[in-house]
């Protein structure tokens, strides 16, 4: 081809189908990629052809890596693979010019713009899969790939990075724990895995700066889970900082109401099964779930958010209290009228059933586990109260499957009266 003066192969053209089979053969047969690195000529070969046929190839690379399950397990084996399917990491305008991509630079049809949605998020879903074979048993060497394939993803853009950086982050916070259980074998085990949270921090930072708030919220609250799990020096006030990210995105970034309720209800549920936190840091947090749970836009969403901060003061677990949960029943009783009067407000009777139903669930549940400030005469009242709005329902399948979700609430307290362990006995139903 360098003979000849080929530079760049076009699409369909009769040497593109042929050299495609060609550059398909090693990967199918040696269903290896170390041993595909191995062949000198097959990466300047492969980047001869214009875009939409690397694109082809490099999928079918992928794929068979996908499909033999072979691990990559060094720095540099990740850079070659990652160098060998570049056309799938970066836009073709912004790859170098040289010989062995200038059929990527200069082909007409390698505008990614007008590549099909559907099939670029395949693309890069399959890219994405293949982050998790980069492997290896020297945890060392895994923070090296980790960071190697940061970088190679650097240049991908803004419509890469919800595709690359997420595995990325997973398998930095899998790595913490590897770490930890290993802890016995490195002395150093604690300031590595401090390392491993700030290259996770910067690369959640990443989406952030690419407008993807919601998704930079869960990761921030997943790398906070492992934190609370890894114990090691300073954890407490790493978690915290994941926490204050999360909590800066929720009010700055989030705006759809759904949204907001979503992402209230994900920071509550992870702050309850956070153990790390003193009574110092643990405190604010919580309260300030209550208040962001209350200044939601619409009164049913107020309401459940609310509800759901209820659980922070019974199930909350800070570090003062040696791993028991909070049992602040006065404060959860607070929550759940909080919630019901919030509920009362709804103009809407469908939505005032539902939340009803609701904030009957946790009466129950936080009476199941023993909060004496919700009382039987409490959940009869909220009963009747339930009982004199559901004839006002118009008929629907909603209307069926509240009138169901009651029933069904009725019936589990008529069984725990009748129990080995008898609950709710004076409760009127």
């Amino acid at each position: 081809l360098t003979n000849l003066d080929i530079e760049v192969i076009e699409y369909n053209s009769s040497l593109a189908r042929e050299l495609m089979r060609l550059l398909k053969l090693p990967a199918d047969v040696y269903q290896n990629i170390i041993s595909l690195l191995g062949l000198k000529h097959y990466s300047p070969l492969l980047h001869r052809l214009d875009s939409s046929s690397q694109r082809l190839v490099s999928c079918h690379i992928l794929n068979s890596m996908l499909d033999n399950g072979h691990q990559v397990g060094s720095p540099d084996q990740v850079e070659g693979v990652l160098k060998l399917v570049a056309v799938l990491l970066q836009d073709a305008s912004s790859q170098e010019a040289s010989p062995t991509n200038a059929a990527a630079a200069s082909s007409p049809n390698t505008d990614e713009d007008e590549l099909d949605q559907e099939e670029f998020n395949e693309e890069q879903n399959l890219v994405a899969r293949v982050i998790h074979l980069f492997v290896t048993e020297n945890l060392n060497e895994q923070f090296l790939i980790l960071s190697t394939a940061r970088k190679l993803f650097a240049a991908g853009g803004n419509k890469r990075f919800r595709f690359t950086i997420p595995p990325l982050v997973f398998q930095a916070l899998q790595l913490a724990l590897r770490y930890k259980a290993n802890a016995e074998d490195d002395a150093d085990w604690q300031k590595k895995v401090a390392k491993i949270f700030q290259f996770v921090h910067q690369s959640i930072s990443i989406l952030v700066k690419a407008e993807m708030p919601e998704l930079s919220l869960r990761l921030f609250l997943q790398a906070a889970l492992i934190v609370d799990q890894t114990e090691f020096e300073n954890h407490e006030s790493i978690a915290y900082e994941f926490f204050s990210q999360a909590f800066s995105l929720y009010e700055e970034e989030v705006s759809e109401s759904r949204a907001q309720l979503q992402a209230i209800s994900l920071i509550t549920s992870t702050l309850c099964e956070m153990k790390c936190f003193g009574e110092e840091n643990h405190s604010p947090l919580r309260t300030q779930c209550a208040r962001a749970a209350v200044r939601l836009l619409k009164k049913p969403d107020q309401s459940r958010a609310v509800a759901n901060t209820a659980h922070l003061f019974w199930s909350g677990k800070p570090r003062d209290k040696d791993g028991e949960p909070l049992h602040e029943g006065a404060r959860v009783l607070a929550c759940l009228e909080k919630s019901l009067k919030l509920a009362n407000d709804c103009m809407d009777v469908s939505a005032k059933v539902q939340l009803y139903a609701d904030i009957l669930s946790h009466y129950i549940y936080f009476s199941q586990q023993g909060c004496s400030e919700i009382t039987d005469e409490m959940i009869s009242t909220h009963i009747k109260r339930i009982r004199e709005i559901i004839p006002d329902l118009e008929e629907s399948e909603d209307s069926e499957l509240m009138s169901s979700h009651f029933t069904n609430t009725l019936a589990f307290i008529s069984n725990k009266k009748s129990s080995d362990e008898p609950m709710f006995q004076n409760v009127q139903i």
